[in-house]
């Protein structure tokens, strides 16, 4: 605890970060709401000045973990890395939510909502708990080998997201019956199995998301990338677990993710969004020891092969896209001229919007679980920041392809992943 209360008492209080924060500039500018009201808060907690109580459980994960914070405080304070700070605190205060040692109605709500999580994520290896061949559909017909070295690792992630929204509509529904205690968890769990179960879900979303996954890999076998797919052991990287801060759950699911690659023989895996990237390449070798695989996102092998990539060209579109760079893929992977580059190269004119790059803005979706409203004011102010660029927003991150779906309509656009531009140009 030393250490962490240290490096909590390095912040200078300079607020630079505030103004960056969306749930700040978002959120009726309430300060604990910002990087600097919650590294407070945190601080005289370890110090045992503030009981816990709801006003710091909200505090603590409304944080988005945007990490846009980091960027301004390496730039005008002190270099914390303010975000990771806080994911620790979730990571102290989880602990006391799951032991029911917290009993207020902000923490009856997050321990249904990590119990849900954790039932489905440890025992049917993704969020949302299908169990079916749904996962594996987008593959049918491509033939793609269940064995090989290297594997492209979807994690179930853009698979998930028509369930996903789902999901997070019942969760909200139900906020009040969440709220009231944890002698209802196993009744919560119950019902909302048997609602998922009978969801209707969007088809088209259903359609796109799978479109999305098989062009990706039939780009990358046009280009002669060999792959193989692991079909029903494909499981979810357990990237929420780390967002939400239950580490001792995390630890476990990454060994037993890992072990299940390791049994499969692979040695590396190509992603295909931000979070199993993150996760994979840079939190897996802190749980396993002598952790040996290698992990690249597909975008990255694109950006690697661009002059066989444009020898399948088939349609030259003249028409401008306004990018939008995801948080993960941006600030901690790095992966930013990558897309622009392919796209440019291959007659796209991209349109930057000026919060980019670095200092791109949140589409709102960490916090999605349990604040919903929050996530939806976040997406609208930056879909219509991109709109003024261009009604044809492109991105390369399922929740946030999620989160401006849900706005498109009412803002006017049309929102891409980064594989469906590449379908519209490339012989596939």
């Amino acid at each position: 605890m030393d250490e962490y209360l240290s490096e909590l008492s390095r912040c200078r209080k300079c607020r630079f970060c505030i103004d960056t924060c969306p749930t700040f500039r978002l959120l009726d500018n309430i300060e604990n709401r910002s990087p600097y009201g919650r590294i407070q808060i945190l601080k005289y907690m370890l110090k045992g000045f503030y009981d816990i109580e709801d006003s710091i459980l909200h505090s603590v994960y409304t944080c988005l973990i945007c990490t846009q914070c980091n960027v301004v405080c390496g730039k005008y304070g002190e270099a914390l890395e303010v975000a990771n700070l806080v994911r620790e605190g979730r990571s102290r205060l989880s602990k006391q939510i799951l032991n029911d040692s917290l009993k207020t109605p902000e923490a009856n709500m997050l321990r249904n909502v990590f119990n849900l999580f954790l039932d489905n994520v440890v025992k049917k290896h993704d969020p949302v708990g299908l169990t079916d061949k749904y996962w594996t559909k987008w593959a049918n017909g491509l033939k793609i080998s269940g064995n090989n070295e290297v594997i492209l690792y979807t994690s179930r992630m853009y698979q998930m997201i028509p369930y996903l929204d789902q999901v997070i509509s019942l969760l909200k529904k139900s906020r009040g019956m969440l709220r009231k205690g944890v002698g209802r968890t196993l009744k919560i769990g119950t019902w909302f199995g048997m609602k998922i179960i009978g969801l209707k879900l969007n088809k088209a979303l259903v359609e796109k998301t799978r479109k999305i996954v098989k062009a990706i890999s039939v780009i990358l076998n046009k280009l002669g990338v060999r792959y193989g797919y692991l079909y029903d052991t494909d499981v979810y990287s357990g990237a929420l677990l780390y967002d939400l801060g239950l580490d001792e759950h995390l630890k476990q699911y990454v060994e037993k993710v890992y072990k299940i690659l390791k049994k499969n023989g692979v040695k590396k895996v190509i992603t295909i969004d931000p979070h199993t990237y993150h996760i994979v390449r840079d939190i897996y070798p802190e749980y396993i020891d002598e952790y040996d695989l290698e992990a690249v996102h597909y975008i990255e092998v694109l950006s690697n092969k661009l002059d066989s990539l444009k020898d399948l060209v088939k349609n030259k579109l003249n028409y401008e896209v306004v990018i939008h760079d995801p948080c993960t893929m941006s600030r901690i992977l790095g992966v930013i001229e990558e897309p622009r580059l392919i796209l440019e190269d291959l007659g796209i004119k991209v349109m930057e919007p000026k919060n980019n790059g670095l200092y791109t803005r949140c589409c709102g979706g960490p916090i999605e679980y349990a604040y919903p409203e929050f996530t939806s004011i976040i997406a609208t102010e930056r879909v219509n920041e991109l709109k003024t660029y261009s009604n044809r927003i492109v991105t390369s991150c399922p929740i946030c392809l999620m989160n401006f779906i849900k706005h498109s309509k009412e803002t006017e656009v049309e929102v891409y992943d980064f594989s469906e531009i590449l379908s519209e140009i490339l012989t596939l």
